[in-house]
């Protein structure tokens, strides 16, 4: 149960508490699927530096301490010089053979004296980042972003309520890979569509989408126009051009 942060807008008129989240429900057929991981940003990375110039680049310091009491990491380290380190209450992070590997590849050294244990983590080396339980609209977008995508390509509000296409990327970061087909059983605006295509523009993937909506009109004055403006571009609210995302779609009726 991921918890989706809808509205940064305080709404005084509630009745008792301001609401600001939706329940996004994750279900997994077997084990067999593993979940993805959400792109790095510049946030992410701020605790990154390179202040010894270290041939592997930024870094920053990480535990040596094991999360829990582990009797066999209770081991003392002697250094290069001689010095004995004692253990840390719940010992080290890893075996002694792997502490001294790890010293052999630069990860760990010794500093302040080879008083002290520095451990290494690398920039390059951390690729995504695992997802969280709640995300937040700064990051996925929120439902006033996703009306004003609606406006931005129509030029009105045309669905009372759409989700912005930054919060199904998401999803679509963790849960599919390039060659993935993505099923919208409920098709709504179609912001499903749009986010592949986008997703798809941004890492060179060949994902294919599904839509499905009722016949009430939704899918020929809204839906298929969206993703039709949206693959082969269209002219925005302000009057300026915006370039097509590619692809396109074929309609069949049941």
């Amino acid at each position: 149960d991921v918890i989706w942060q809808h509205s940064v807008q305080g709404k005084n008129d509630a009745k008792n508490i301001s609401l600001h989240h939706n329940h996004t429900l994750l279900y997994r057929r077997s084990e067999r699927f593993v979940l993805g991981k959400v792109p790095r940003t510049e946030e992410n990375n701020v605790n990154y530096s390179n202040p010894d110039k270290d041939p592997k680049g930024d870094w920053r310091s990480g535990d040596v301490r094991s999360p829990n009491l582990r009797e066999n990491l209770l081991y003392q380290v002697k250094t290069p010089s001689g010095k004995i380190i004692d253990p840390p209450e719940n010992g080290w992070r890893w075996s002694e053979a792997a502490f001294w590997e790890k010293y052999k590849t630069g990860e760990i050294s010794f500093v302040a004296h080879e008083t002290r244990v520095l451990r290494k983590i690398y920039l390059r080396e951390q690729g995504g980042r695992v997802p969280e339980s709640i995300w937040f609209g700064n990051d996925v977008g929120t439902t006033r972003e996703a009306s004003n995508e609606l406006k931005e390509i129509f030029g009105e509000l045309t669905f009372d309520t759409p989700k912005p296409s930054r919060l199904i990327k998401r999803i679509l970061q963790i849960a599919s890979d390039v060659n993935s087909i993505v099923l919208d059983s409920f098709a709504g605006s179609g912001t499903t569509a749009h986010a592949v295509l986008k997703q798809n523009a941004e890492d060179g993937g060949n994902r294919r989408f599904i839509l499905v909506e009722i016949d009430d009109g939704i899918a020929s004055q809204v839906t298929a126009e969206r993703v039709r403006r949206v693959a082969q571009g269209y002219t925005n609210a302000k009057g300026e051009q915006v370039g097509g995302l590619g692809g396109g779609f074929q309609f069949c009726k049941l």
